[in-house]
């Protein structure tokens, strides 16, 4: 919904109020529900190369707040909400049994990366990979926990059989090591490349189990 809004200059009450047309946001990000948000506050600073105007919003539904933020001097500006939703990968119930730790390490990446934290968000999905790998070797390999635990994870990468998760996870990890040194090796490799292959280490890995269960599943 547009609206007219009387900007207030955040450092100064000398400076002009700045009236601005912006599109305020027609969900609640808490409670998810179509509200018309109270209008509470609304400041703009003009202290950088660009006008920046942020608005505080009441939900009726929930009674939180919200904030809106948007770039004053562009007028297809939709605005960035705060807080965020978070984003949830539609992780198996196997894989989340296997390795809880991966699940929340992985959210809380997504969640960094959603709030423009890339640096942040590139090295969480790397330890998110850590946990996943090592704690789906230990779930094969039981009796060599403390050895798994220990070891370098390219060794534990070699312990798995199936040779498409070797190099889904492999690569991944090359990836994710780039997020956390000093110079990148690959170039032309991204976060968004370690996410597919995320994406499909987990697929193949529930599919191994769900194998495992079929095979034991014996003919009535």
């Amino acid at each position: 919904m547009l609206k007219e809004i009387d900007f207030k200059h955040a450092l100064s009450s000398f400076e002009p109020n700045q009236e601005e047309t912006v599109e305020i946001p027609g969900v609640c990000p808490h409670c998810h529900r179509a509200v018309l948000p109270e209008i509470c506050e609304a400041y703009y600073t003009d202290s950088s190369d660009v006008t920046s105007g942020i608005v505080v919003l009441l939900c009726p539904g929930c009674s939180n707040f919200f904030v809106a933020i948007y770039n004053l001097d562009s007028s297809e500006d939709n605005g960035i909400i705060y807080p965020r939703e978070k984003s949830k990968m539609d992780i198996d119930e196997v894989i989340r049994n296997i390795s809880p730790m991966f699940c929340k390490i992985y959210e809380e990446a997504c969640c960094a990366e959603q709030h423009d934290l890339m640096e942040i968000a590139g090295i969480g999905y790397r330890k998110a990979l850590e946990f996943l790998v090592k704690d789906y070797t230990i779930h094969e390999n039981p009796s060599d926990k403390e050895q798994i635990e220990s070891e370098l994870l390219a060794q534990s990468i070699k312990r798995i059989d199936n040779s498409n998760i070797q190099i889904l996870a492999s690569r991944a990890v090359w990836i994710g090591n780039d997020e956390t040194h000093y110079i990148r090796k690959h170039e032309n490799l991204d976060i968004e490349h370690m996410k597919r292959f995320i994406r499909s280490l987990l697929l193949f890995m529930a599919s191994e189990q769900d194998l495992k269960f079929a095979a034991s599943i014996s003919k009535a």
